[in-house]
């Protein structure tokens, strides 16, 4: 049998099971639906790699400097 969870409430579960970096952002956030929570979620990851991919790329240079 399965239950019917208000959509609120799987929300606020969704929103728990968030990696720490998301669970972060979003902490106090109230999301109207979980399309919300995931169309922002996404977005807020996607800027997190992409902040990760330019420090790799900042960085490589000052390794390969060092290797050599």
């Amino acid at each position: 049998m399965l239950a019917k969870i208000p959509e609120k409430e799987f929300i606020m579960i969704a929103q728990q099971c968030l990696e720490l970096e998301l669970r972060k952002k979003f902490e106090g956030t109230k999301f109207n639906d979980i399309y919300e929570l995931g169309i922002k979620a996404s977005r807020y990851e996607n800027l997190l790699k992409e902040e990760i991919e330019r420090k790799v790329l900042i960085m490589e240079p000052i390794i390969k400097k060092h290797w050599i």
